[in-house]
Order: structure tokens, then C-alpha cells, then sequence
């Protein structure tokens, strides 16, 4: 009989800790990494840093990654937008070609950022051109009531389109 007490409160204490809420300490889980030495797709830099406590840690760190620049099909969207009078420039990068500034679909996304010495790449730029960039990563604002999820931005040091 007192086993099977025993066995009963270690269940029902199973039960109850296994519908609570998880809550999140900031760092990627266990098997969440990326490359540090060759180029990375935006799904598995978005994935990695999208925990705060993991972008803070390596706030400092140079990351590679490459994907396409969401725009317009207007040939002159990046000229535009490079011309701006913006001293900061922000675009959304993203793994797939076809992305297009309305119609996002189920992409992650991570927000570009740079001067313009650093963008003046973009100027050339058209969309569905694959990108490789360099740059550290930062996370900023919780994205909706998901734990663990924020906005993964990317301070663009140089870049290469293909």
C-alpha cells in the first residue's frame, strides 16, 4: 500500500510539473548552435539568437550568414531606401528568394542594420540575389507571449552578393 502512495504522489507531482509553463532563462537550448566559421542560413541565426542571454554573450562575436534582402520587385526599392535620410538603415533578411515586404509567409527573419559605408552594398543589390554577410547580433524586444523569443538583429560589417 505505501508503494503504491508513493507511486501515485510521484506521478500526480510529474503531472503537475509537466503542464506548467516552462520558463525560459535566456539561453538557446542544448543542441541549438551555429557555425562561428563558415556561413550560416538566417533560420539557424535567428534559432540561436533569439535568446537574450545567448545574444549577450556573444554580443561581440563576428557571425557569417547568408539569405536574400526582402524588398520590392522595383528595381530602385534599395536605391530608395539607401538614399534615405536615415543615418541608420534597416532591412529583413530572411532564407527564402521569394520573400517580398508584403507577404513574408512563415519566414524568420533577422533585421539587418548598418551605416551607409557599411550598406552601400544594397545599392547594387536585387531581390532574390543570395547575400553573405558578416556582422555581430544583438536580440531586442520579446516578440509577442513567447518566452525565449526575441527580434534578432544583425550589425552588418561587410557583405558579398553572389
Amino acid at each position: 500500500m505505501k508503494t503504491r502512495t508513493i507511486v501515485a504522489i510521484a506521478g500526480i507531482m510529474l503531472l503537475i510539473q509537466g503542464c506548467g509553463k516552462t520558463k525560459c532563462d535566456g539561453y538557446a537550448p542544448e543542441g541549438t548552435e551555429i557555425s562561428w566559421d563558415s556561413y550560416n542560413t538566417v533560420s539557424q541565426v535567428h534559432d540561436y539568437f533569439k535568446y537574450k542571454n545567448t545574444a549577450n554573450q556573444h554580443q561581440v562575436d563576428t557571425v557569417m550568414v547568408w539569405g536574400y534582402v526582402v524588398g520590392e520587385d522595383d528595381a530602385n526599392y534599395f536605391q530608395s531606401e539607401y538614399k534615405s535620410d536615415n543615418h541608420i538603415l534597416e532591412f529583413y533578411f530572411v532564407d527564402d528568394p521569394n520573400a517580398r515586404l508584403h507577404d513574408f509567409g512563415s519566414n524568420k527573419i533577422i533585421s539587418l542594420l548598418g551605416d551607409h559605408d557599411k550598406m552601400e552594398w544594397i545599392l547594387d543589390y536585387r531581390v532574390g540575389k543570395r547575400a553573405f554577410l558578416k556582422g555581430t547580433c544583438f536580440a531586442l524586444d520579446e516578440v509577442g507571449d513567447e518566452d525565449c523569443n526575441y527580434f534578432t538583429f544583425l550589425n552588418v560589417i561587410s557583405a558579398f552578393v553572389e
